[in-house]
């Protein structure tokens, strides 16, 4: 299926280029190209149904088989494939008609290259319908060494009654334009809002209070301690270091007063001097 998908999808993504280059938009409101790039629309075509999942394309046959292989493990599963099924058929068909449908415009010069690649791809696309043929079928799922599984006839009636239902609601959807009436389908934008967006805002928000609260918040105490650190031992320091330097060096001038003084009265009174002294106050005491 994703080889078939592959083959009927990239046609598609070429011919939405070549609308954006005819019309300078993707909206399809503003397109109905099917008289400016007539040949790159009728290119488009198989690619679109194949999207739709109409056999005997290849992109219904894989569907047909994707429906079978759910309905034998659920028939709750083979329900929703046909369901998707039913809104295959539904954008396909709105797409086909909203582009490519003619409308009002001439004819624009060709794109040679980009209408070639469109009807390239649609045409594999076309021939992968060949696998509906059940030798052809047997012998790829042999090369493969796959076992196609085999759907039941009211499943293939509901998957064709849904694909009838979902083009009727493309081709409707074609005709009533809405601004963005597509992004609006199962509320799906209140979905995300709510199921996706918010959570994951609110788990963000919960990160970023235990990032702030444990690992920002100690590298922000460390930086704050780190400045009433340094003031504690500048004081420590004035106080014990300095201080003591002061108090050594004052006493260092003390002792060397000191020494001085007791050297001086030392030699003094060991001199000559003292015995003089002694004289001159026997000669005052004389009468």
């Amino acid at each position: 299926h994703l080889v078939l998908h592959g083959l009927f999808k990239a046609p598609l993504f070429f011919a939405a280029g070549r609308a954006h280059e005819v019309t300078d938009s993707f909206d399809l409101r503003r397109m109905q190209l099917g008289r400016a790039v007539p040949w790159a629309a009728l290119a488009s075509l198989p690619a679109g149904l194949a999207l739709a999942g109409l056999p005997p394309l290849g992109g219904g046959w894989s569907k047909e088989k994707i429906v079978a292989a759910l309905g034998h493990v659920s028939p709750a599963l083979a329900i929703l494939a046909i369901l998707a099924g039913a809104l295959s058929a539904a954008y396909a068909t709105r797409f086909l008609v909203m582009a490519f449908w003619p409308g009002a415009g001439r004819e624009t010069a060709r794109a040679q290259g980009v209408t070639g690649a469109i009807a390239g791809l649609s045409l594999l696309s076309a021939l992968a319908g060949a696998l509906f043929i059940p030798g052809i079928a047997a012998e790829t799922a042999a090369m493969l060494g796959a076992d196609l599984p085999k759907g039941t006839l009211t499943e293939t009636m509901a998957a064709l009654a849904a694909l009838a239902f979902g083009a009727l609601a493309g081709l409707w959807l074609a005709r009533n334009p809405q601004p963005l009436s597509g992004a609006e389908w199962f509320g799906l934008p209140v979905l995300i809002a709510r199921g996706i967006e918010a959570p994951v805002l609110a788990l963000a928000a919960q990160l970023a209070r235990i990032d702030d609260a444990w690992i920002d918040g100690p590298v922000r105490g460390a930086a704050r301690i780190g400045p009433g650190l340094g003031r504690i031992l500048a004081r420590a320091d004035d106080r014990l270091l300095d201080g003591e330097a002061a108090y050594g060096a004052g006493g260092s001038v003390r002792r060397a007063y000191w020494l001085i003084y007791r050297s001086f009265w030392q030699s003094f009174w060991q001199s000559g001097w003292q015995e003089e002294a002694r004289q001159a106050s026997f000669l005052y005491r004389s009468p």
